[in-house]
């Protein structure tokens, strides 16, 4: 990400702190130089934190949450650190198409997070494959490659409208859609406040029964 970055070009950022402080020597490493050790033992490298714009949660209590360090997330470009959508981006569900294409199933998708599960059995080779896998989809998405090469089954299956576009035409077609309607805001809506039980939970499971 660092590297893509630093050459003006985008990459998929990990969803993690910036930043981890050891608390015995009071030195700061970037998380991805960060110690092994101190990653496996100082558990506020994983707490979220009031203030903090890496994870965009607002008014969270102070070490009340804290990230699975077995589930890795990375955050495809388009959403700002202050929850907005910016002027273009990558719909994260093109990106988990292409990777379900490769045979790597993601646990989750959202509009533009992915997340992956990282057992203790899981070796050096397959987060390999997965991070060029990445690579690769970077590659012919900044290429805008048809999606008769890349997506062959898309176009068969509806041909009048994906037969003559490229893969970053259609990312850009799926991002016009999020930032018209921005289902992400709907979603937190929906989940901001506790529906009104109308009748009791017995009362719902007779009434099926009935």
């Amino acid at each position: 990400y660092k590297e893509f970055t630093a050459d003006g070009s985008w990459f998929f950022k990990p969803w993690n702190k910036e930043v981890v402080t050891d608390p015995q020597t009071g030195k700061t490493y970037d998380f991805a130089d960060a110690p092994t050790k101190l990653l496996t033992t100082v558990q506020d490298c994983w707490v979220m934190h009031p203030g903090e714009s890496w994870h965009g949660f607002k008014d969270i209590p102070d070490n009340w949450s804290m990230l699975d360090p077995i589930k890795v997330s990375i955050l495809a470009p388009g959403m700002g650190e202050d929850g907005e959508l910016e002027e273009t981006g990558v719909p994260a569900a093109l990106v988990t198409a292409w990777l379900g294409r490769h045979g790597i199933v993601p646990t989750r998708t959202t509009d533009f997070q992915i997340m992956f599960l990282f057992s203790m059995g899981v070796t050096r080779g397959k987060w390999g494959t997965l991070v060029n896998t990445l690579c690769s989809f970077k590659r012919h998405y900044d290429a805008n490659t048809p999606l008769a090469q890349v997506m062959p089954e898309l176009v068969e299956q509806y041909p009048d409208t994906y037969a003559n576009i490229g893969i970053h035409d259609l990312g850009d077609t799926m991002f016009a859609w999020l930032k018209e309607n921005n289902p992400g805001a709907r979603l937190n809506e929906a989940y901001s406040g506790l529906p009104v039980a109308e009748i009791t939970p017995r009362e719902a499971y007779n009434a099926i029964v009935d």
